[in-house]
């Protein structure tokens, strides 16, 4: 799974990124909430916004998303939800929640306020290395491929002084122990990141795990388990992201190859010939057919927002 956090301190740009302004997901649903007045995402927002005002704290809010590989039930969900709050301390801690719902599968926002009765916020130390934890548990929980991250070492001793020694141990077996993930991205790849939410290091991850099968159709059912696909563009192949946005095939194998210490230099032809004598789809012709957008906005703030506002504006967790 993947998962992604920032703090902030909320305003107008927070609320219209999660009533998906931009329209780019398919649906857009309230979640689960606790300790708020209002009701409806705009209202709610603001309502957290307020309460951050009185904390010493310059970014008092804690925006989450959580994207699994797959639907998860709504046990699956609270177990997640339950063990993130233990971890953080967010028990009590009052939050909003939006569901969107993108290409068939669900992810989650949730904004929790920081805020103690002291007016100091909790603290969220090493909250990177923290999150990889829980995701790596929500894997082993959920039956989801165990992914590589960037701080695998200290997840396993983390686990280890736990008592989770089991967990520990699946880690290892699945390789991580000794290996780093990590890619150097581009500003405008990590611009895309911050806006997609999509992990271009784990994407880059998932894909090696195909491209080292030397089976092309094994590399398609590693993207399809994850929301993804393979696609002929202009100089090869590319990858489709849970978002529609589109990676050469050859630079994330490159990647992930790179961040485990053994980068070969896969050029665009090799990666051409890779998938020769497989009937890919061409993007230009998935451009062409274009794409609907059945969103459903239920109770979502007052009915009256602009939802065609082309930018995010200040005050947006995603722009600090």
């Amino acid at each position: 799974m993947i998962s992604g956090a920032t703090r902030g301190k909320g305003g107008s740009g927070l609320w219209r990124h999660l009533l998906d302004y931009k329209r780019q997901n398919d649906a857009v649903m309230v979640g689960a909430s606790r300790g708020l007045i209002e009701t409806g995402t705009k209202d709610q927002i603001k309502e957290l916004t307020h309460i951050g005002s009185y904390a010493s704290h310059s970014k008092p809010l804690h925006h989450v998303h959580a994207d699994p590989a797959k639907d998860w039930t709504s046990d699956q969900w609270a177990d997640f939800w339950q063990d993130y709050e233990n971890e953080f301390s967010l028990q009590k801690q009052p939050f909003t929640e939006v569901v969107h719902v993108k290409h068939g599968r669900e992810h989650k926002h949730r904004v929790y306020s920081l805020l103690l009765p002291s007016g100091s916020c909790i603290r969220m130390d090493n909250d990177f290395i923290r999150r990889e934890k829980l995701n790596r548990l929500a894997e082993i929980r959920t039956g989801e491929p165990i992914l590589s991250g960037r701080h695998n070492d200290a997840v396993i001793k983390a686990l280890e002084a736990e008592g989770k020694k089991v967990e520990a141990q699946l880690l290892r077996d699945a390789g991580l122990e000794g290996i780093r993930t990590r890619g150097k991205l581009k500003p405008q790849e990590r611009a895309q990141q911050e806006r997609t939410h999509i992990d271009k290091a784990g994407l880059a991850v998932i894909v090696l795990k195909g491209w080292k099968s030397f089976v092309p159709t094994v590399l398609m059912e590693q993207l399809k388990a994850h929301g993804c696909s393979l696609a002929m563009g202009d100089k090869g192949p590319i990858v489709i992201d849970q978002t529609g946005n589109v990676h050469a095939l050859n630079r994330l194998v490159n990647m992930a190859s790179k961040a485990e210490g053994k980068p070969p230099k896969i050029t665009a032809k090799q990666a051409v010939d890779y998938v020769r004598g497989y009937d890919l789809p061409f993007y230009a012709d998935i451009q062409k057919k274009g794409k609907t957008n059945d969103r459903t906005i239920p109770e979502l703030g007052t009915g009256q927002e602009d939802y065609f506002i082309p930018a995010d504006l200040s005050g947006s967790l995603w722009s600090k």
